[in-house]
């Protein structure tokens, strides 16, 4: 009978730990030129460690957040140190990995690079809100002359009128909805409609024009 293969033995390191604060770590995380003027916060704290076989260790690490107004924000891992030494050996390893933390320097290039971006993203952003709300206000803007236009057709219909609009001059003006076609005599004064059942002009000789009826030939605005 076949046998599933045996999966490797994963090595274990049984310990005990325990956490303190380290405000001077935090001190030194916040120097970086990226927090700058920013609204900012950081944690640092020292885990330590002690191996059932004896050897000591420390666990280093620092957090930072930043928030960027109309933006958003981010919190990180900012850095991440350690080691694990023979007792004897421990302050030399804490000493060494102190100085590497104290020393550290961030790369100007970097920074210049990170703020660009930080600004291109926020104007971007910036670049996106301002097409959602337009896009948002345009959508209700719709909605609310659509319904003030059924409104208004429904008014139409119980009142008996009919709304009408003169292609050539734009105006339009109410009249009782008695027929299915309307024209007006070009140049005419106060708007008079002429109502008839066929779509020809009902007046020889007379320069006329039709009429349209708004929500039904023209758009309702």
């Amino acid at each position: 009978m076949p046998t599933s293969p045996k999966r490797p033995a994963t090595r274990r390191w049984p310990c005990s730990s325990s956490a303190r604060a380290r405000p001077d770590l935090v001190q030194i995380v916040q120097r970086n030129p990226l927090l700058q003027g920013q609204v900012s916060a950081a944690s640092a704290a020292d885990i330590e460690l002690r191996l059932k076989d004896g050897r000591i260790g420390v666990l280093t690490l620092s957090t930072v957040g930043t928030a960027t107004a109309n933006v958003g924000g981010s919190w990180w891992a900012d850095g991440i140190h350690g080691f694990i030494a023979p007792p004897e050996r421990a302050a030399t390893a804490a000493a060494a990995m102190a100085r590497m933390v104290a020393s550290g320097r961030e790369n100007p290039q970097w920074a210049a690079g990170e703020r660009e971006h930080q600004q291109r993203m926020g104007q971007q952003f910036q670049t996106y809100l301002h097409w959602s709300q337009q896009l948002q206000q345009k959508a209700i803007e719709q909605r609310w002359q659509a319904d003030e236009a059924r409104q208004r057709g429904v008014r139409d219909m119980l009142g008996g009128t009919v709304r009408l609009q003169d292609p050539s001059t734009g105006e339009s003006f109410e009249t009782a909805a008695t027929d299915r076609y309307f024209f007006r005599v070009k140049g005419a004064g106060p708007p008079a409609a002429i109502g008839t059942e066929s779509d020809f002009e009902p007046l020889r000789n007379v320069d006329l024009t039709r009429l349209l009826r708004i929500g039904a030939e023209v758009p309702d605005r």
